[in-house]
């Protein structure tokens, strides 16, 4: 094999090999996009030998499972006519661009996996079938849940996010212990990692529904709790908390619940932004019964809320 005079990959690898220096990752990957035809041989000496990964893998699955996160969000935006009004509660704090731009980039980067692993199967998932499914997902809505799941196997920097967003689309689909699932496997998640912490802020705000659903309104009221807690803690927006615990309390209605549904209305209110999701939340007609709800209890008289959303 042909090398360069700075650089011979035949040299390095026979080094890295025999233990006389560290492999180069970096170089090895700018060798092969320069000397495509290298590309066998290289593919073939880490097939032979059990090689840890390296952070350049690791980086570029976390851009792959961010990409992954980001189409999926585009394709439930963009998504059929009869799935709009199931996804229409649905937001995301950065919307996505189209589709396409995610598939396009997408099939790149899978490219680059391919490369630098010198082969198809990553972590159980073959890069083949997966530039396929991403393809695919634009015309077959119901690959998402699908594409979602190899987001998840691929254990990059986005899975939690995956996990995260099928366990809302299981939710908006009535399977409520599927969506369960999902949300308690990423509050289960260990680590300080702040990123992690937000998605569980939405996963404890996401599974206070599902309680609120099986009628178990007190850990409702826990988890929604939680997650505002959690929000505050990392300096996240905590709207959708305080929306979820204003519907509790109402919903529940004990001593005090209407007291506290007014405190977490008046935290919303109180930032203009805020307000203007408050009327935009209560005007969904998925959103009726929580508009019935403060109607019953005086409340959209004083926050001045029109009855009829």
């Amino acid at each position: 094999m042909s090398g360069s005079d700075s650089f011979s990959i035949d040299d390095h690898l026979e080094r890295f090999k025999s233990g006389q220096s560290p492999l180069d990752a970096g170089a090895i990957s700018d060798y092969i996009r320069a000397n495509p035809s290298c590309h066998d041989r290289v593919a073939e000496f880490f097939r032979l030998i059990d090689v840890p990964e390296s952070e350049y893998l690791q980086e570029t699955l976390d851009e792959l499972t961010e990409n992954i996160y980001n189409l999926c969000k585009a394709l439930v935006i963009e998504g059929p006519e009869e799935k709009k009004k199931d996804h229409e509660t649905i937001r995301f704090m950065e919307e996505p661009q189209e589709a396409d731009h995610y598939i396009h980039e997408g099939e790149e980067i899978v490219t680059d996996v391919q490369d630098y692993a010198g082969h198809d199967q990553v972590r159980g998932e073959s890069m083949d079938n997966l530039r396929d499914t991403m393809k695919r997902s634009k015309s077959e809505f119901d690959l998402v849940l699908n594409l979602l799941q190899k987001g998840i196997d691929l254990n990059g920097r986005w899975s939690a996010d995956c996990r995260n967003l099928k366990g809302i689309l299981y939710l908006s689909e009535d399977r409520n212990e599927e969506a369960e699932s999902c949300f308690r496997e990423v509050i289960a998640l260990r680590g300080v990692d702040l990123y992690l912490r937000t998605v569980q802020v939405h996963a404890m705000n996401n599974l206070s529904y599902i309680c609120r659903m099986a009628g178990k309104l007190d850990e409702a009221i826990t988890w929604a709790t939680r997650s505002r807690v959690l929000a505050q803690e990392t300096e996240m927006d905590t709207f959708s908390s305080r929306f979820s615990l204003m519907f509790f309390h109402l919903l529940r209605g004990r001593e005090g619940d209407r007291d506290k549904a007014v405190q977490e209305i008046e935290a919303m209110v109180a930032n203009p932004e805020h307000h203007r999701e408050f009327l935009r939340c209560l005007a969904l007609p998925s959103n009726r019964e929580i508009l019935d709800l403060l109607c019953s209890h005086g409340l959209n008289d004083q926050f001045s809320v029109p009855a009829d959303g």
